[in-house]
């Protein structure tokens, strides 16, 4: 019986693995939540465009390599602007994975050799779904508008 129950337990586990993976929030304090991330690097990517779309017209009609390093440094410090700004989401993202797998793992491991069939697939049923929705809340936070 107790082989069962742990074949039924890896099963699931295995099944978990077909949820597809992404990342998500931190919960420090201090910190700006993954949506005020996510607006950060949307803004700098649109920042960034911007940069680079006033770069092409002012490359054009430069007189002085002087200028030409002016505009270079400009699209320097917006690249990096835009780098760390999508560097934070994607630190967001791996955080909210971990935090989902360690719990998912965790109360997945949790289920004795003593519970039940049901108990045991309705516990994993759970953590699996549980999973499900930070991948979903992760996935949504990706879109930029």
């Amino acid at each position: 019986m107790k082989q069962v129950h742990r074949r039924l337990a890896v099963a699931v586990i295995a099944a978990s693995f077909s949820i597809p993976l992404l990342a998500g929030c931190s919960g420090d304090d201090d910190s700006p939540t993954s949506e005020e991330n996510v607006t950060a690097a949307c803004t700098a990517l649109s920042e960034l465009k911007s940069t680079l779309d006033s770069a092409s017209s002012d490359m054009k009609t430069a007189t002085t390599v002087g200028e030409l390093r002016t505009i270079r440094e400009s699209i320097v410090a917006a690249y990096d602007k835009a780098d760390a700004a999508v560097e934070d989401v994607a630190d967001d993202q791996a955080n909210a994975l971990t935090d989902a797998w360690t719990t998912f793992t965790k109360n997945a491991s949790a289920v004795g050799d003593d519970a039940s069939l049901a108990q045991a697939r309705d516990t994993m049923v759970a953590e699996a779904q549980s999973f499900a929705r930070t991948r979903d809340e992760v996935q949504a936070e990706l879109s930029c508008q």
